[in-house]
């Protein structure tokens, strides 16, 4: 990772980070040591970038063109986690709270968030298609994410553009910011541009301005993509304030982690976004990070009057916007069961291990026990492979089993690392459990291979399910 990039997100960590933080008017008098470990943690978890105080990491496995575009988003992410994943004590203490929604973005308790976006609006052109997919407004501040295709290309021709940008990018030292201008009413306004994902035919881009002046739902805003000649007109909406979730949508809640299922439908199709609030202990994956999960051969479904209905998803999703399943329902179904049959959530736990390396061909049983809260993690052998993928000095392949005590929670994986660059593949099983690692050797590695065991996933299987009401 060249010089430049290093350098643009350790100032994110130490400067841009409080710097938005008071902007979004959260109080770092809120947060503790603890609190910003776990905010650089789930933004790590949103880009594939381990951000620690005079390095970058990412595995060897990350691609160098998808690691620059996750980094140049990550400012963004930093607003977003706080926003989307700040975790109080407990949910049934929080409960009495004023909630409101931010369609597509989720269910927040800060009470200074006043306007979100009306409605999505899209205009296309021949040679491109922009959405304004989501907007939040503060009293000074105004957050944009809009989403542009390219139609006027192909994949191979964008492949080169890149290759082009990133041998540009060694270069001169210097990210290329698009050119993107924000217009209220028909007049320019300071815009500054926090980054994007995706990089390819379809990409998201992130803008926040300081608002001088007020706003109100009678002002129309233009988002014009001078790169492309292309712009899109919206308008906001006060947020409502609800006194309960149930006000917003069906509701469960299981384990200090709350499911509200907002639907809606169009015509022959029924659109559903689930919001979580999460006050337990753990960092929760479904619905924040991850939507589209299986495990045991269960995955989220749609029970109506008519039967069972699988879901698609949006092909662009993520970066703190909640994604919407999509299900078809032309056989003109009444009733709606969402089935939520478990989720997936991660743990701060952690522990060490020092593992033999051996001989290439060689398989080690170890039957090494890594005790956790509520289950055990059991290495129970090792193995070196030479040259694979294409990697000179070989993998330690680290296989896994598991034990667990509630029934309600299940270990299924964790992550092996060194703190430092490093390159992995994983293996999993029917179920979905991780079985396998293939962590990559250095040519310094000799007889052993010391490694931390962090964040074990479990899948907490009770059932959310949502008779969801239509809009």
């Amino acid at each position: 990772m060249e010089k430049g990039i290093k350098e643009l997100l350790d100032d994110l960590e130490i400067e841009e980070t409080e710097k938005m933080i008071n902007k979004y008017s959260f109080s770092t008098q809120m947060l503790g040591e603890d609190d910003l470990e776990d905010i650089k943690n789930l933004v790590s978890k949103k880009t594939g970038i381990t951000i620690k105080k005079n390095k970058v990491e990412a595995s060897e496995e990350t691609h160098k063109k998808s690691f620059l575009w996750k980094s140049y988003a990550a400012s963004f992410l930093v607003v977003l986690t706080i926003i989307m994943a700040w975790n109080g004590d407990n949910i049934v203490q929080g409960i009495h709270r004023m909630f409101n929604l931010v369609p597509g973005v989720g269910i927040v308790e800060d009470e200074e968030i006043l306007y979100a976006l009306k409605s999505k609006e899209t205009v296309e052109t021949e040679s491109g298609r922009i959405t304004v997919e989501n907007v939040i407004v503060t009293e000074s501040t105004m957050r944009i994410d809009f989403e542009y295709e390219r139609k006027d290309i192909s994949e191979e021709e964008l492949i080169k553009i890149l290759d082009d940008e990133w041998e540009r990018l060694i270069k001169e030292d210097q990210l290329t910011k698009p050119n993107i201008s924000v217009l209220k009413n028909g007049e320019s306004i300071d815009a500054s541009y926090n980054g994007g994902v995706g990089g390819g035919l379809i990409s998201r881009n992130y803008l926040t301005l300081e608002l001088s002046e007020s706003v109100s739902v009678l002002d129309v805003f233009t988002v014009d993509y001078e790169d492309f000649n292309i712009s899109v007109d919206f308008q906001l909406i006060e947020l409502e304030y609800f006194n309960s979730l149930d006000e917003i949508g069906a509701t469960k809640i299981h384990n200090n982690i709350s499911l509200t299922g907002v639907a809606k439908r169009d015509e022959d199709h029924l659109f559903v976004n689930v919001y979580p609030l999460n006050y337990s202990k753990y960092t929760l994956i479904s619905f924040n990070y991850e939507y589209d999960l299986e495990f045991r051969g269960q995955k989220i479904e749609l029970i109506t009057d008519k039967g069972s209905r699988e879901y698609s998803l949006p092909s662009s999703f993520g970066s703190g916007i909640n994604a919407t399943y999509t299900f078809d329902i032309s056989d003109d179904s009444k009733e709606f069961l969402f089935k939520i049959p478990f989720i997936a959530v991660e743990s701060n736990e952690r522990s060490r291990v020092t593992l033999p390396i051996p001989e290439g061909g060689l398989v080690e049983e170890l039957n090494k026990v890594i005790s956790f809260q509520d289950s055990d993690l059991i290495i129970t052998s090792v193995e070196r492979t030479i040259d694979e993928f294409g990697f000179g000095h070989g993998h330690l392949i680290i296989n896994f089993d598991y034990k667990n005590t509630l029934e309600n929670k299940e270990l299924v994986g964790v992550r092996l690392t060194r703190g430092k660059s490093e390159g992995w593949y994983e293996e999993y099983d029917d179920d979905g459990r991780m079985i396998a690692i293939g962590y990559a050797l250095e040519k310094s590695d000799r007889n052993h291979l010391r490694l931390n065991i962090e964040k074990p996933r479990y899948i907490l299987t009770d059932e959310y399910n949502l008779i969801l009401e239509v809009q």
